[in-house]
């Protein structure tokens, strides 16, 4: 009995434990996590990373800190902090202990100390320091404190780069293996300054470039030279951090510029791969202000960057207080953080760097740094990147569906499972994940080796199918069994005109009728190989009609919907969710409507010889190469890879160059126009309907405001009364 209540008294206890546990570790992440889907839609996502600790001047027995701006993790783990405001640098191990203060050094037998420095980078037992208030960087020996060499500003009017009123004020710093140093200094907006291990000045690397607004140039271009110094400058947009991955590549971020993460190579050249969905630049959407105008959420601002293993990188937002993680792809992985003064949160976060797998963020307004640790679900992300690029395909695998169990919605580790299984040769799996993970590049190598297959192991079935094909036309051409059956329809629904038992037979006249409509669907088919003599008959011989007009117009509509729901997954980019049949069948019959009344409209005053309902006929017969072209295509979209994408496209354009000319023939017929005469309607026609669309527009927005206004007045009278 004693046993009994022991077990169940520590069964309660460790679920109490585990419930009290969870619920400390979800109050110690007070942000929320997400990830943004192919159509820039954020979706939830489970936390990567929770805050484990704050660490403040106290905590290391020191005063607090003031101002710091940057933080740097040397190859040891020894973690290294520029404090600004008090003008040292500050050393910890990696249990977050303090093992030195860097605030002075010996420089020729006298006491020197640092002016509000800004960066520091470490390297072969030497601290670059960047000095940014004496404008210069200071080398130490980690080991002795003993100053190793200080590195000025370079030598002014240098091939012309360097202007003699250039003052440097270095704000942080890079060095690669090789001992090149990458610096930023602030006020220069060429790029990186490039200097060797004695620093002489080498050049600039990696200058973001600018475009100017199309109308603004246009307007300098014509503008005196008075109202030219009036205008603002184009500069370039300054660097705002930067660090050095392994092999030596620089990984930089620019403020407010759309690709504002660059990977530069040692030629100066901006290697980053933005293969994502969408480019790395943080969060997506537009902005919202307050009644004053004042954003409440601004735009994404990278302030800091750290390089990461096997290509990954973790950006720093100042602005929104967030890590955006990307792969060596531009993937974005997971985003964490947020502006706040609780526990994980971050007033204004200033640098980012990585402790072994944790991540620590500089608070500059707070004063601390944050350290957060990883969850499962970011272990598995990066163990799945990890096994992959090892070439262990099938952990791979088992790390992404991992994933997939705590986030059905992120579309890496579909795209992951997919390349396990496009690279053990298993393709058909590999489209499957790879569809669901809205990866149309692998997906396209996945179909072109599985279509391979395919036809290799059905190669005698697929003969057969061909020679059956050919047998049959040839039977069919040579027989004339179109003809036949033609001439039989004929017989079969004709109706004597003396005979009125037989027409007053409803079977035999509906079955007229059919036929009729029929028939006039045949004709349009060949109406679009001889356009000039097939609208002819169409308005004389009147072996068109309205009724069939209607259906090949009810059919172009179904077309367009089928284009948009069916085609092949590689060629259709839109979000099927959203498909609303409705607003489909306007987007075609409203363009349709409008041009149909306006040419009729326009025509009528041109002495124009063609009646509405000829217009209306015309018009839809000259769309049937949408649906001859289009259908077809459809099907065999699902078969195209990208590499054979032009002609897909060539189809498309095909149908469509196609019907603007049969319109134009049409046009021409049915009125009785020559060529250009038939190209000014076309064009008065295209301008009438946007004007009608302005109008419109204008009648729709003075309705609305006409019913707000009442409504406004309809809303004080009921509170007044």
């Amino acid at each position: 009995m004693f046993k009994f209540r022991f077990r169940y008294f520590l069964f309660c206890f460790c679920i109490m434990f585990l419930y009290f546990g969870m619920i400390g570790i979800a109050a110690a992440a007070p942000y929320y996590s997400y990830i943004y889907d192919f159509w820039e839609n954020p979706v939830p996502a489970p936390k990567p990373y929770f805050p484990e600790a704050i660490v403040s001047g106290p905590d290391l027995g020191i005063d607090e800190f003031d101002n710091p701006q940057d933080i740097h993790v040397c190859q040891n783990n020894n973690i290294y902090i520029v404090d600004s405001g008090n003008n040292r640098i500050i050393m910890m191990n990696q249990e977050m202990e303090l093992k030195k203060i860097y605030d002075s050094f010996l420089n020729d037998n006298s006491q020197d100390i640092f002016n509000n420095p800004n960066g520091v980078f470490t390297i072969n037992n030497l601290m670059y320091v960047a000095d940014t208030g004496n404008n210069r960087i200071v080398v130490l020996n980690i080991n002795n404190n003993g100053l190793e060499k200080i590195l000025g500003p370079p030598e002014t009017d240098v091939e012309g780069l360097i202007p003699k009123d250039f003052v440097f004020r270095p704000l942080k710093i890079g060095i690669t293996s090789d001992q090149r140093i990458y610096v930023i200094s602030r006020g220069v907006y060429d790029g990186l300054m490039q200097f060797t291990p004695e620093g002489a000045f080498l050049g600039y690397v990696g200058a973001p470039r600018v475009s100017p607004d199309p109308i603004d140039y246009l307007w300098s271009q014509i503008a005196t030279q008075e109202q030219r110094r009036r205008m603002s400058l184009y500069l370039p947009i300054q660097y705002s951090n930067l660090d050095i991955d392994d092999i030596g590549f620089v990984y930089a971020t620019a403020l407010e510029v759309e690709n504002a993460i660059k990977k530069i190579n040692p030629a100066g050249v901006d290697i980053l791969r933005r293969e994502g969905f969408h480019p790395p630049m943080g969060d997506y959407g537009s902005t919202l202000e307050d009644d004053e105008g004042n954003l409440i959420f601004p735009p994404s601002r990278f302030i800091d960057i750290v390089a990461r293993e096997y290509g990954i990188y973790s950006a720093l937002d100042s602005n929104r207080g967030r890590v955006f993680t990307y792969d060596h792809n531009g993937n974005l992985l997971y985003v964490f953080g947020m502006r706040g003064n609780q526990k994980g949160l971050f007033e204004l976060p200033r640098a980012i760097e990585v402790l072994d797998k944790k991540i620590i963020v500089l608070d500059s307004r707070a004063n601390q740094i944050t350290v957060f640790s990883p969850t499962n679900y970011a272990r598995y992300i990066h163990q799945g990147i990890e096994f992959f690029r090892n070439g262990l395909y099938d952990d791979s695998r088992i790390m992404w569906e991992n994933v997939l169990r705590k986030n059905v919605n992120f579309d890496m580790a579909y795209t992951g499972i997919g390349r396990a299984y496009l690279y053990t040769d298993n393709h058909e799996e590999s489209l499957f994940y790879f569809r669901n993970g809205q990866n149309r590049k692998d997906y396209s190598r996945a179909l072109e080796r599985y279509r391979s297959e395919l036809i290799l192991d059905n190669f005698t079935l697929i003969i057969y199918i061909i020679i059956s094909i050919l047998f049959l036309l040839t039977i069919v051409l040579k027989f004339k069994l179109f003809m036949l059956i033609e001439n039989k329809l004929e017989k079969l629904t004709a109706i004597s005109s003396s005979d009125h038992k037989l027409q007053n037979k409803a079977p035999k006249r509906y079955l007229n009728k059919l036929y009729r409509i029929v028939k006039s669907l045949f004709f349009s088919l060949k109406l679009i190989f001889h356009p000039v003599g097939g609208f002819w008959d169409l308005k004389q011989e009147k072996k068109g009609g309205i009724i069939s007009a209607i259906i090949i117009l009810i059919m172009v509509n179904l077309t367009y919907i089928w284009v948009r729901q069916y085609t092949g997954f590689i060629f259709n980019p839109r979000d099927l969710r959203d498909l609303n049949i409705i607003i489909e069948f306007i987007s075609v019959l409203l363009p349709f409507g409008l041009w149909c009344l306006v040419s009729w409209s326009l025509t009528t005053l041109m002495e124009g010889k063609g009646s509405p309902g000829e217009i209306f006929t015309a018009t839809s017969y000259g769309l049937v190469p949408l649906i001859v072209i289009n259908l077809p295509v459809i099907i065999l979209s699902h078969g195209f890879t990208l590499q054979e994408s032009p002609f897909y496209y060539l189809f498309i354009s095909t149908a469509i160059l196609w019907s603007g000319l049969l319109i134009f023939t049409g046009t021409m017929v049915i009125h009785d126009y020559d060529v250009s005469k038939t190209i000014f309607t076309i064009i008065g026609t295209i301008m009438g309907i946007g004007f009608v669309l302005f109008i419109g527009l204008l009648v729709f927005s003075i309705y609305t405001q006409i019913t707000s206004f009442i409504y406004d007045i309809y809303i004080e009278v009921i509170l007044r009364l």
